[in-house]
């Protein structure tokens, strides 16, 4: 009887981890650099006066969209990749916990597009945009009914 005994290699997670932990590190640098591109060469926008989730508008706006979730799906694998690895204390814990919660954060900063705000993008009339949920129409808001 040659029966064939299949052996279960394992799962070479150091390498995975590793893949992970460099997108975390990489994931701030390319939001910024992402950011101030657009932010230097989209018309009408100036840093002084503008959220940077405002470039999220327009029709660049898939630009910061698709930089806030990038980003943020780096931040949570690195949690993933932090949370693995071995060591005492409090920090393996609330560590990957911060970053992974700051990552989703991001994640959600591109599925929820900030509201056009006083004249950025070009054509957007100046004042608030009055679609919002912070546009002052809440009762229990400082001007609001």
């Amino acid at each position: 009887m040659d029966e064939a005994i299949s052996v279960a290699r394992p799962v070479d997670r150091a390498g995975w981890d590793r893949a992970l932990l460099a997108g975390g590190v990489l994931a701030g640098p390319l939001w910024v650099t992402v950011a101030l591109v657009q932010g230097l060469t989209r018309e009408g926008f100036d840093f002084r006066r503008y959220p940077v989730s405002v470039l999220s508008n327009g029709d660049l706006g898939w630009l910061q969209i698709a930089n806030f979730i990038a980003a943020g799906l780096l931040c949570v694998g690195a949690a993933v990749a932090l949370r693995r690895a071995r060591h005492p204390g409090l920090g393996p814990r609330t560590g990957p916990w911060l970053i992974g919660q700051y990552g989703v954060g991001l994640v959600l900063s591109g599925v929820f597009v900030a509201d056009p705000l006083d004249g950025f993008p070009a054509g957007t009339p100046a004042g608030p945009s009055g679609s919002g949920w912070s546009n002052g129409s809440d009762p229990g808001m400082p001007g609001g009914p």
